[in-house]
């Protein structure tokens, strides 16, 4: 019960080719036969002839046998180089669609970083995007409004601390002059 082959299906040239060994091979063998048995007396010459014409049909069966091999061995490296090609197809999709999904949009979003972080807080984040990356572009965004209305508010106090400095200054000035 050890493992299994199969002999593929031969090719009908093929088989007729070693059907005509096995009619060569039993002629030859009956001569060989009656040589060993001392029956009868073959000729050196016809028993050589029928060896060389054994010969020549066996060798037309190798020859046979071997371009369907080549022929098969052919269509096999065929079939690698198409799958290697289709292969390599599929990397390349998954290449452009992670560029697409994930490069592309992270580098829009540190081109927007880098406009923020330049000063730019109008700057604003175009494009689409999916799960995580809408999520970073979402907190990204946030933060941003979060230090425009910082800064707004910094501003107002600022303007407000100036205008209160400079009424104290003013009413400084007024008492200064009414002593």
């Amino acid at each position: 019960n050890g493992p299994e082959a199969s002999i593929p299906k031969l090719d009908a040239t093929v088989a007729v080719q070693l059907r005509k060994i096995d009619s060569v091979w039993k002629s030859y063998s009956e001569m060989v036969d009656k040589i060993l048995d001392g029956s009868q007396q073959v000729a050196p010459d016809a028993l050589s002839a029928k060896s060389l014409e054994l010969l020549k049909e066996m060798n037309k069966a190798v020859v046979m046998l071997q371009k369907n091999a080549e022929n098969n061995t052919r269509v096999l490296v065929l079939m690698q180089v198409g799958f290697t090609v289709l292969a390599i197809i599929c990397v390349l999709a998954v290449l452009v669609m992670l560029r697409k999904r994930i490069s592309s949009p992270l580098e829009r979003l540190k081109n927007y970083a880098l406009a923020v972080a330049g000063g730019d807080l109008d700057a604003k984040i175009s494009g689409n995007y999916e799960a995580e990356l809408l999520e970073l572009k979402n907190a990204i965004s946030d933060m941003v409004n979060t230090i425009s209305q910082t800064i707004a508010e910094a501003v107002e106090k600022g303007e407000l601390a100036e205008a209160a400095s400079r009424k104290a200054e003013q009413t400084l000035v007024e008492v200064q002059q009414k002593q």
